[in-house]
């Protein structure tokens, strides 16, 4: 089941375990306060989505024999911006589903192509079932939800819900219906694309919930550390994640296996899920020899023909880094398991991303929350070459205790180059609820000029790490990622319930203009 830390590295060496409820506290309080809500950048595509003119724009139905309420709210605690927000009291569902339902003026979405639906919303009863239909014409595109309920009755926290569509330039309608007996908290409804929101990456959200070539695999996941490979695939090396049947039309999951590592492979907008085992009983990519423990991963570089791939040992029980960091090696352009071996280094702190540049391979490592950077020649990744550590002034040790801070307060998630003389790195500063890059003209920094991509909206009990950016840029524009997890008392059905809360989100920027080491936009 689910590993009882927060990220695969971050945490790792703190020993701070998922389901330690006085700790969930403290972190849930530290991600609502320095994480805000992002704001459109420009107008609204639907109108009155807050509800703060009523129920303006708005239409309520309670058909077969249903019985609800729809009333707006300044109540404090059932508002999560501005000054209103609705509350749905459903006394009876009806005889049929979809009875009682709230439908949005229909919208012309002149821009053809993706966007997203998100809207914040709270239940009295757990699980209360909610639908939603996005209708062009007689053509509807639906998606099952489940709503929790607030954990922390004393704090206003909402949950955040989304789905990726795509239009043809048609009116669209969107329709909520409400299926269970209970008390429902709506909010900020919204639909955005690049033009509302050009900091998200829609249509790469909107792939990874629609575009994968198979039947059964990865559903959702954890630490999607990329790596480019020599067709111009990208090669997403997962943490933790559930498997199981693949329908986007549901934001519930009905299986709760789980596998320690794969790699889901994108050709374009095509992706397609690379494990262990079978359908019947999928296993993790790579198991320690033993088999007591279990392996996550720290990103791989494509060295010597293969793709190889950075395991650190987790204990079985999920308590500590074991201390041990191996090499998976996988087939090109196949990606089949070719061998496993353990490398000569025991260290406290664990990898956490790679970058292959010149002469050499870079590992970066959270050392205390800091990001610290070690190197090994390039082709000798999986050699018994001892690992250097950077100490300052063009100086290496073998010793990792003599290695300085590179950043403070985050580890690097990647490490890319962006051009001569030109790298930046990613990252989820800690508890901080930002998208982040730092710029540097070389892979030992000094890193400068951290920009902020993203400010995380804040949901009750989740927290955001592992930033990561795909290598694979357009233009300058380059995607960026950022795990989630809810730390609750129960993680795992919460999950299933709810599979955006352990699905990555995606977001951009153009580097190339942030950069200060770009020629002709130095700033």
């Amino acid at each position: 089941m689910a590993k009882t830390f927060f990220s695969a590295n971050t945490f790792v060496q703190l020993g701070i375990k998922k389901n330690v409820f006085s700790i969930i506290l403290v972190l849930m309080a530290y991600s609502n306060l320095f994480a805000q809500p992002v704001a459109s950048k420009s107008q609204p595509i639907l109108t009155n989505g807050g509800f703060e003119n009523n129920l303006i724009g708005w239409s309520t139905v309670t058909n077969n024999s249903s019985n609800a309420t729809f009333t707006i709210t300044n109540d404090a605690l059932h508002v999560h911006s501005g000054l209103q927000g609705l509350i749905v009291n459903v006394n009876n569902t009806g005889t049929a589903d979809n009875s009682v339902t709230l439908s949005a003026t229909p919208v012309k979405l002149d821009k053809k192509g993706y966007y997203l639906l998100r809207f914040w919303a709270l239940t009295k009863q757990r699980n209360a079932l909610l639908d939603i239909n996005l209708k062009e014409g007689n053509t509807g595109n639906t998606c099952h939800f489940q709503v929790w309920n607030r954990r922390d009755t004393t704090h206003n926290q909402w949950q955040m819900y989304q789905y990726a569509f795509k239009v043809t330039g048609r009116n669209t309608t969107l329709q909520f219906s409400f299926n269970t007996a209970t008390t429902y908290y709506l909010d900020d409804v919204e639909i955005v694309n690049d033009e509302t929101n050009p900091e998200l990456d829609v249509r790469t959200q909107y792939d990874w919930q629609n575009s994968f070539n198979e039947p059964y695999g990865w559903l959702s996941g954890d630490n999607n550390n990329p790596v480019l490979l020599p067709d111009n695939r990208v090669a997403w090396v997962y943490n933790d994640s559930f498997m199981g049947t693949q329908n986007p039309h549901t934001n519930v999951l009905h299986s709760p296996q789980m596998i320690n590592n794969l790699v889901v492979v994108q050709k374009g907008d095509s992706l397609i899920s690379r494990y262990g085992g079978n359908v019947e009983r999928p296993l993790s990519l790579f198991v320690p020899d033993s088999n007591k423990n279990e392996f996550w991963q720290s990103g791989g570089v494509v060295e010597n023909g293969m793709l190889k791939v950075i395991l650190i040992e987790i204990t079985r029980k999920g308590t500590k880094f074991a201390g041990h960091t191996w090499i998976g090696s996988l087939s090109l352009p196949d990606l089949a398991v070719v061998s496993l071996h353990r490398l000569p280094a025991i260290l406290n702190s664990s990898p956490n991303c790679v970058i292959q540049d010149g002469d050499y391979d870079y590992l970066y490592f959270d050392e205390q929350r800091a990001t610290v950077v070690g190197r090994v020649p390039k082709g000798q990744l999986d050699s018994q070459t001892a690992w250097e550590f950077y100490t300052g002034n063009n100086n290496w040790s073998t010793d990792f205790t003599q290695a300085v801070h590179l950043v403070e307060n985050v580890a690097a998630g990647n490490v890319i180059k962006i051009g001569p003389g030109n790298y930046a790195m990613s990252g989820v500063p800690n508890l901080s609820g930002e998208v982040a890059v730092w710029f540097a003209q070389s892979p030992v920094g000094s890193w400068v000029s951290k920009t902020i991509i993203y400010h995380i909206p804040s949901e009750e009990g989740l927290l955001a790490y592992e930033g990561h950016v795909n290598p694979l840029g357009n233009k300058g524009v380059y995607t960026f990622t950022y795990s989630l997890y809810p730390f609750v008392q129960n993680p795992v059905a919460m999950q299933l319930a709810d599979k955006t809360t352990y699905v990555p989100g995606f977001v951009k920027a153009n580097l190339l203009e942030l950069s200060p080491f770009t020629h002709g936009t130095a700033k």
